[in-house]
């Protein structure tokens, strides 16, 4: 085995976006230098490294300067291209290696290599033309998904055939790139396991992370996850072998749809990443070894931190003006704010993430105290939220009222936003454009255990506030983050 690499040593990281910055943070608490290699002269990764090379993937110059200047190279994204990998090979190690960056940078061969190992995944057929794409729809059913099987990241470069006479404008969407045809899977939810593997061979997963999306995009990652000891095991174990398979030095992420509840659901492996995650920020502020230093310490020889967790945590992805708020999420208790310097701001583009702790245990325990009928919501209560903020007030109203979000009842489907519902109480979100906010003269009214809901938004920064008394009730309000104001009522006969 080579030696682990010395204090001062550099490291080469391809890419130079947040991920690369985030590896170069890293990198610098070990007195490691890091040098970023990315084509865009604006790469925000550049103004954390000690150097820097512009140049193209296939300028073959640059490319051997690069080596030459580097103790080890890795890579910040699953793009860069092979050829450009192995160009470096003959002068400094690569790690992860170029099998790993290979077998990822294609749909089609990552879903039958996935098959090999006996990973599972959703049933999935390759098509060259329309009328495979036909025989491929009669083998695969309906609905499906076209994927591009190369390039395609937040939801981009896919097309949902959700009946037959769809397939022709899917097909065009792909706009003549090569894609493959994926039975679309009816998930319970989206997990994503972090593991990583060191250079003796060690391997370490961190703890499983329930994933939320909008419109392609993460919106949020909340550890711990809603699945059963059981099967978060069998999720880090596939992690495992996928690594152990492929001679991985690195951190990898695994993203998976469960299907079913409880210790019976099933896992699915929907793709991987040779690459530190965005469904792993979460592990810079709630364990001591972040995947980031993790990642830097397994490429380096170094010996691997532990992945244990010292608290519940909720990444949020601040998504294109949602960045604009970074003087309130600064102010907010309990919330830790990473910004990514990038340049430009715009729809769609990850600006920074905040990372909003809890006492460790203290999710899994307000779900198990508070069950099912922890919020009752008397009639149906709308609540504004901000355009801009909507993934932001998903998670705040999710964290609050203890419901799962749902998909909106068929009767209202037009309509915006988002629902949560427990039983037969019911809470709508929707945009500020659709709906007014509740405001002071008429506030949402919520009944629920008034002393586990004050608590929760006492620890997100929002003090209850006491309100005038009703015959046989105790009553609060509180301002949220959004511009309502919620009213919380408890009959006295639950409090004895």
């Amino acid at each position: 085995m080579a030696e682990a690499l010395r204090p001062g040593s550099t490291i080469g990281i391809l890419g130079g976006g947040q991920l690369g910055r985030m590896l170069a943070l890293a990198a610098a608490r070990l007195g490691l230098r890091s040098h970023i290699y990315c084509p865009d002269a604006e790469s925000p990764a550049f103004d954390v490294a000690a150097a820097r090379s512009v140049a193209g993937y296939d300028d073959p110059r640059a490319l051997a300067a690069f080596a030459q200047s580097v103790d080890v190279v890795t890579y910040e994204f699953e793009n860069v291209p092979v050829a450009a990998v192995e160009q470096l090979l003959p002068s400094v190690p690569v790690r992860p290696n170029a099998r790993a960056l290979a077998v990822s940078q294609d749909r089609r061969h990552e879903k039958a290599y996935l098959a090999e190992l006996g990973i599972p995944t959703a049933a999935f057929a390759p098509f060259d033309d329309r009328p495979s794409l036909d025989r491929a729809l009669g083998a695969i059913g309906l609905p499906a998904v076209l994927k591009t099987r190369r390039l395609g990241y937040d939801g981009k470069g896919q097309a949902v055939i959700r009946w037959a006479d769809e397939a022709g404008a899917a097909l065009e969407a792909m706009r003549g790139a090569p894609a493959i045809l994926e039975r679309r899977v009816r998930f319970t939810r989206e997990i994503s396991v972090i593991g990583v593997r060191g250079l003796d061979g060690r391997v370490a997963t961190y703890d499983p992370v329930e994933n939320v999306h909008r419109d392609g995009i993460l919106a949020t990652s909340t550890v711990p996850s809603r699945i059963a000891d059981a099967v978060a095991e069998k999720a880090c174990a596939l992690a495992t072998t996928l690594m152990t398979a492929l001679d991985y030095v690195g951190v990898l992420g695994v993203e998976l749809f469960v299907t079913g509840e409880g210790e019976e659901a099933e896992l699915l492996v929907n793709e991987f990443a040779p690459r530190v995650h965005n469904s792993g920020h979460w592990t810079e502020d709630a364990c001591a070894v972040s995947q980031f230093e993790n990642h830097i310490r397994a490429i380096a020889g170094w010996p691997l931190g532990p992945t244990a967790r010292h608290a519940d945590a909720v990444m949020t992805n601040l998504i294109g003006a949602e960045v604009e708020g970074w003087r309130r999420l600064a102010a907010e208790p309990g919330a830790r704010l990473h910004i990514y310097g990038k340049r430009q701001m715009r729809a769609g583009r990850k600006m920074g993430h905040v990372n909003r702790l809890a006492p460790l245990g203290y999710g899994a325990r307000v779900r198990a105290e508070r069950g099912p009928a922890r919020t009752l919501a008397l009639d149906h209560v709308l609540l504004a939220m901000p355009e801009g903020r909507e993934a932001e007030a998903r998670a705040f109203y999710e964290g609050l009222l203890g419901m799962p979000e749902i998909v909106k009842p068929p009767n209202l489907a037009k309509r915006g936003g988002c629902w949560f519902q427990s039983g037969a109480s019911q809470v709508h979100l929707g945009v500020e454009k659709e709906f007014r906010p509740a405001r002071k003269a008429h506030p949402a009214l919520i009944v629920g255990d008034l002393a586990a809901i004050s608590e929760t938004l006492a620890r997100g920064g929002h003090p209850v506030r006491e309100d005038e008394p009703l015959p046989g009730f105790s009553r609060v309000y509180v301002d949220d983050p959004f511009g309502n104001r919620i009213e919380l009522m408890q009959p006295d006969r639950e409090r004895r």
